[in-house]
């Protein structure tokens, strides 16, 4: 098809053209050929082969294949996701704005999978899946970042309105987490070509979650630098997650049982809250006395040390006071009750647990925090009316167009 020869022909071009210096200094990053019937797409996703590769190449090491072939799936076929070692398969709809990138989402998502191909075992399979997961979510952060906005789709999912004012990748630099879960990586969660199921609740779940808690802790170049060990001292065998920990405890020099053991294998469910805030004395002498509870039987201990030592410096917790001041206490994630005390000049107005949001494997943030009772606010009922006839408007644009 003449369509056919032409894409293929162009996409070798542009791939070669963007890797340029990145092939010569990263010798094994495959080259990259694209099938498909719509010359739209043979750009689109070459491109975008071309960075995820760069990207995951000078993360994760070469692959051991000389070539990916990129296939754009028909309509009909099935659900794209499944990968072998060098081809991976998307679906670039008929009607694509530009800013929908749902089929580069899938394919770096793909890609990602390549580096961790291997022969696994069922101990090690959640984990390898999770390995996916994380790595994946994290290129396309990387790759789309600037020109990554939210797609929602409308009339059975024909119809792509993407909206302009919604980043779903922010400058990495900014504060908080970046959204951590892509329906293009995780769907469908119980495909038979997964390592192990990603669905709700799953092993591989929890453990990516976990593998996202211990960058926010040690930082995107430790955690990249053990990811790239792992993948070299593995050399295509099983990964099970005792053997990242101990990579990982190596580089850093600290143990780091308690990943494995509180955070991959445990099922228990971990929820830190703010349980009571009190205060008493006047006259610039205020006690202000706060109590945070362990909810769930899952613990998030942060360290191997022993209990008996004196306690773990693990969760931050931020107070803030009706005179704009603040201060941090820091708890021991084993304990089931934290009792803070903290003399002040001001009452306490804001409460918040881990206010950095450092633990992502705590299961509800919405307790996470506590306000005092303010005095109502006419800017702010007004800012909220404002807000709620915006939104009722647009409940109802949406559902004219489905």
């Amino acid at each position: 098809m003449p369509h056919r020869h032409f894409a293929r022909a162009l996409a070798r071009l542009l791939v070669t053209a963007l890797l340029g210096g990145a092939v010569a200094a990263q010798t094994a990053a495959p080259a990259v050929t694209v099938e498909s019937t719509s010359p739209a797409a043979v750009l689109r996703l070459a491109e975008t082969a071309a960075r995820a590769l760069t990207e995951l190449v000078e993360w994760l090491g070469p692959l051991p294949v000389q070539s990916i072939t990129v296939v754009d799936l028909p309509w009909a076929a099935s659900t794209p996701g499944k990968a072998s070692p060098g081809t991976v398969a998307t679906r670039f709809r008929w009607i694509t704005p530009v800013r929908d990138l749902s089929a580069e989402r899938s394919l770096i998502a793909e890609l990602a999978r390549q580096f961790w191909i291997a022969p696994v075992t069922d101990a090690t399979a959640p984990f390898h899946e999770a390995l996916v997961i994380y790595t994946a979510t994290r290129a396309i952060h990387r790759v789309l970042e600037g020109r990554h906005f939210a797609a929602p789709r409308y009339v059975g999912g024909f119809v792509s309105m993407p909206v302009r004012s919604l980043m779903l990748s922010h400058n990495p630099a900014g504060r908080g987490a970046p959204l951590g879960e892509f329906d293009e990586v995780l769907h469908p969660g119980d495909a038979a070509w997964r390592f192990a199921s990603a669905a709700d609740g799953s092993p591989a779940r929890r453990a990516s979650v976990a593998l996202r808690t211990l960058e926010r802790m040690i930082g995107w170049p430790a955690m990249q630098q053990a990811l790239a060990a792992v993948r070299e001292r593995a050399a295509g065998s099983p990964i099970s997650p005792e053997f990242f920990a101990a990579v990982v405890a190596e580089q850093r020099g600290v143990p780091l049982q308690w990943f494995v053991r509180d955070l991959v294998r445990s099922r228990d469910r971990i929820d830190y809250a703010v349980g009571t805030v009190t205060s008493s004395g006047s006259n610039g002498a205020i006690r202000t006395a706060i109590g945070i509870e362990r909810l769930g039987a899952g613990v998030f201990s942060g360290t191997d040390r022993p209990r008996d030592d004196e306690p773990a410096r693990t969760i931050p917790v931020m107070v803030r006071f009706a005179d704009g001041s603040e201060t941090r206490a820091f708890i021991d994630g084993r304990d089931q009750r934290s009792d803070i005390l903290i003399e002040s000049g001001s009452p306490a107005a804001t409460v918040a647990v881990d206010p950095d949001e450092m633990v992502l494997v705590d299961a509800n943030r919405m307790n996470n925090g506590w306000v005092a009772d303010a005095p109502s606010d006419p800017v702010g009922r007004r800012l909220i009316a404002s807000w709620m006839v915006w939104l009722q408007h647009v409940i109802l644009t949406c559902t004219a167009l489905a």
